[in-house]
């Protein structure tokens, strides 16, 4: 089986649903999304490879999304879109972090107290 890539698409507005982020992607980029869901105000989106993936952050990086586009509606948002890969890595990196710190502590408290 094939393994697939994933995209984070940040700061979707509330009322933003799968179809609207599925609309989204298929108008700028030529890729076709295996799977679409949005929760919380953030989407993913799943494609068959990495390189579709990439596509779609290049085309949709900043871009604004319209939600709800058959209503009246004329409200839309900039989204920020990046790989989930990369997601990973910097939050990886802020927890290893703090929890060094927090290592340090307990053994300067365990010292005051002897």
């Amino acid at each position: 089986m094939p393994r697939t890539a994933r995209v984070i698409v940040k700061d979707l507005p509330r009322r933003a649903s799968w179809q609207d982020l599925k609309d989204f992607c298929k108008e700028y980029t030529r890729a076709f999304p295996r799977k679409v869901d949005v929760r919380d105000g953030e989407g993913i989106i799943e494609f068959d490879s990495e390189r579709d993936a990439e596509e779609a952050v290049e085309a949709l990086d900043d871009r604004r999304i319209r939600p709800g586009r058959g209503s009246t509606a004329d409200y839309d948002a900039k989204v920020r879109v990046v790989l989930e890969d990369d997601r990973r890595k910097r939050s990886s990196r802020r927890g290893s972090r703090s929890r060094s710190r927090s290592r340090d502590r307990r053994a300067n408290s365990r010292d005051r107290r002897r």
